[in-house]
């Protein structure tokens, strides 16, 4: 599985699309996931894949700079809402080292996130992908 330093710096030296860094993004969560159930012995909740399906479905491409509040997103879905995420599964997104903060905004004072703009379309194809494994 590749790391996130490794998904983002070939992002920024130009080895991936944007549409290709959320798809491999989204995928590094599921192995995650996957690999955390296995170890666990626990079912895979695919947590960031969840929260970031229900914020592409909150997120309007004619309103980019809406803020979506977390707690929006927690009361979404039963797994995020008991997983006690204070970012509602979004920790992917936070702006710290090697995160994918360049992709959605996760506010952690005041509680929101937003896709970034130049990321709403690419993220909403890569999310396609994984409808399979987020619940409706």
């Amino acid at each position: 599985m590749p790391s996130r330093k490794d998904i983002r710096k070939r992002y920024f030296e130009g080895s991936l699309t944007k549409e290709q860094l959320c798809f491999e993004m989204l995928e590094r969560s599921r192995i995650s996931a996957d690999s955390e159930a296995s170890r666990t012995g626990r079912p895979a909740k695919y947590l960031i894949i969840k929260a970031t399906k229900q914020l592409v479905d909150r997120t309007d491409s004619n309103e980019p700079y809406r803020k979506i509040p977390l707690t929006s997103i927690k009361d979404s879905h039963p797994d995020i809402r008991d997983s006690g995420s204070a970012t509602a599964g979004l920790w992917d997104y936070l702006a710290k080292k090697e995160r994918f903060d360049m992709v959605v905004e996760v506010n952690e004072t005041e509680k929101w996130a937003r896709i970034r703009q130049e990321f709403i379309e690419p993220l909403t194809i890569a999310m396609t992908e994984y409808q399979k494994y987020v619940d409706m």
